[in-house]
């Protein structure tokens, strides 16, 4: 069957099977739930009628901080406990923003110090987000700043001031605040999962503290929530993105590449998270492409489909998508007229997703192959495991080797335990291009460990076309971790390892280079 054809056919089965009013009834029989799942996760669905009753919530505490000497919020979090709070920063960032946003996401020693010599900790307010209240790399960060911070303001009280908590009632994260005396400790809706958590206190707290405008922001949400209420297909924009992506899977064409204006570009990268950690289980799941280098339509392989997101008038891009729909590969766009419409995006996305999950059979919530690196890791740490990395499992002996592996639907996964700077980006940036021009196979890059709560489900739960490619490096630079054993360093390269042993025991082609402390030999990778 064409896709064009399974389109048609996902589109009749929408509402043929009353999927739209379902999900919006809390029909949990639409997806894969095994026994032991709580079923619980559809707060996202009503998240703007309960932000909308804690406006007032919200500006208090806004007027709160604003009335104080701060000039920065620096954001502890990991995955969707941040990544939306950064993209809504990003893409509706004012000229003049109230107060700056840093989000600090990485246990990597040389990012860590980059961030350490941008804040000004005198001047800071500092948000430890986590759903769980349990993530590790937010927990151990607050350590290190509390740590840097004990030095400044020698009152406990004083201390607890810089520090605010966005978390699930009756996490660990939680107790710790009330002990620490945190500034404030904000208990987000328990049934809304971290990937869907954006439009929640999650992504906007921060976001509205730096003079993000809540109400535009809400009212463009909105539109787009009463649009995926319709059962007319042609004006549920929502339901047809579920339907399309369904129908990439159905026809091999998985490889989800994402096109979208400059302005908005970062929102790809929550679209990345939303996706891949939704889909990719069981077997199953879409393989979103996002910051890939363009190049010329016909050397795409035709397990491509297109997602291009405008914003105005984007000539180069409207170029690129016209001849890629007259070479035959499969898109659909989407054109937003501000930057504010991305709020209605994150909800499109969300609807989508859900429903791609009943398409695919899976449920949607989970993630249920992302904690085994975690296990792993921790218990590198705990027990204090000396390895030698020639024990560990590698499938081949140089990225050629790995290439010339490559089969018609495989991808190549880019994974950096390194500094994410621009030199860095620069280099893999061309890498990647190289590897899609000359073996015509689609590339991800992900940083250590920010992925593992991004694309690592996908990475080891998806469809077993990766091959997985693992870059480390010397860090010169180190920091000890407050009142533990370990190091950042130790942290990060315990990471990497239980990261590699994951990947090996779910049967993935995994590869593994370490550069040393020479940035420049990843150019010369063959």
């Amino acid at each position: 069957m064409s896709w064009e054809n399974q389109y048609n056919e996902n589109l009749n089965y929408l509402i043929n099977h009353n999927l739209i009013s379902r999900l919006w009834s809390n029909d949990y029989g639409l997806w894969n739930f095994n026994s032991e799942d709580s079923i619980d996760k559809l707060g996202w669905l009503n998240i703007l009628d309960f932000i909308n009753n804690k406006k007032e919530y919200i500006y208090k505490i806004k007027d709160e901080i604003w009335n104080e000497n701060f000039n920065q919020i620096v954001l502890l979090g990991m995955g969707g406990s941040s990544l939306g709070a950064e993209v809504i920063y990003k893409i509706c960032q004012l000229k003049e923003p109230h107060l700056n946003l840093l989000v600090v996401d990485t246990t990597v020693p040389d990012s860590i110090n980059f961030f350490l010599e941008k804040i000004d900790l005198e001047k800071s307010l500092f948000i430890v987000a986590s759903k769980s209240g349990a993530t590790l790399e937010p927990l151990l960060l607050y350590k290190f700043f509390k740590d840097k911070l004990k030095n400044i303001f020698k009152d406990e009280n004083e201390l607890g001031k810089r520090f605010l908590a966005i978390t699930d009632e009756g996490t660990p994260l939680g107790d710790l605040a009330l002990k620490d005396k945190f500034r404030h400790v904000i208990y987000n809706p328990s049934n809304i999962g971290g990937r869907y958590s954006v439009l929640s206190f999650f992504g906007l707290i921060p976001a509205v503290l730096c003079g993000i405008d809540l109400d535009l922001l809400l009212n463009k949400a909105k539109l787009i929530e009463e649009e995926s209420k319709s059962s007319d297909l042609d004006i549920n924009s929502a339901a047809r993105l579920s339907a399309f992506m369904a129908a990439m899977f159905s026809s091999g064409k998985d490889k989800m590449t994402l096109v979208i204006s400059e302005k908005i570009k970062t929102l790809g990268m929550w679209i990345e998270q939303l996706v891949a950690e939704s889909s990719g289980k069981d077997g199953v799941g879409l393989i979103p492409i996002y910051d890939e280098p363009l190049i010329s339509e016909e050397l795409y392989s035709d397990d491509r489909c297109f997602i291009y997101i405008k914003i105005g008038q984007d000539k180069r891009l409207d170029s690129f998508i016209d001849k890629i729909d007259e070479y035959g590969h499969p898109s659909i766009k989407f054109e937003l007229d501000n930057e504010y419409d991305i709020a209605g995006e994150f909800f499109r996305w969300e609807f989508a997703t859900a429903l791609l999950g009943a398409f695919l059979n899976i449920n949607p919530f989970d993630q249920p192959n992302g904690q085994l690196s975690k296990d792993i890791t921790a218990r590198f740490l705990s027990e204090d495991i000396s390895f030698s990395d020639n024990e560990l499992p590698y499938s081949f002996s140089s990225l050629k080797e790995m290439l010339l592996s490559a089969k018609h639907n495989s991808y190549l996964a880019i994974m950096a335990y390194i500094d994410n700077n621009y030199e860095t980006s620069q280099i893999l940036e061309s890498l990647r291009k190289r590897i899609v021009s000359e073996y015509g196979i689609a590339t991800t890059l992900g940083y250590g460990p920010r992925f593992l709560h991004s694309t690592g489900q996908l990475h080891k739960g998806g469809i077993n076309s990766g091959l997985f490619l693992q870059i480390t490096e010397s860090n010169k630079l180190d920091f000890n971790v407050p009142d533990e054993t370990y190091s950042f360093s130790k942290l990060l390269s315990s990471q990497a390892l239980g990261d590699r042993l994951a990947l090996a025991l779910n049967a993935r082609k995994v590869m593994h280079i370490d550069i040393g402390s020479n940035l420049l030999s990843l150019e010369d990778l063959n």
